[in-house]
């Protein structure tokens, strides 16, 4: 997760709403499975989706670490 003590705090004092984290290894994974598919003559949509989380200040305490 992204959330640094300066990112906590200014979420905790309303200078920023939240933030956005997004899974960098999954993203890769899905990048990685797309090629190799190809790879192989599979047809492959041209777009993907990657899953979000979105951290403010209601959830700061619920997020992964």
């Amino acid at each position: 997760m992204t959330d640094t003590p300066i990112v906590r705090r200014y979420i905790e004092r309303n200078i920023i709403y939240g933030f956005i984290e997004r899974n960098p290894y999954d993203a890769g994974f899905q990048s990685v499975e797309v090629l190799a598919g190809v790879l192989r003559g599979e047809f492959r949509p041209t777009f993907g989706t990657i899953d979000l989380d979105t951290v403010t200040k209601w959830d700061l305490g619920q997020a992964v670490r």
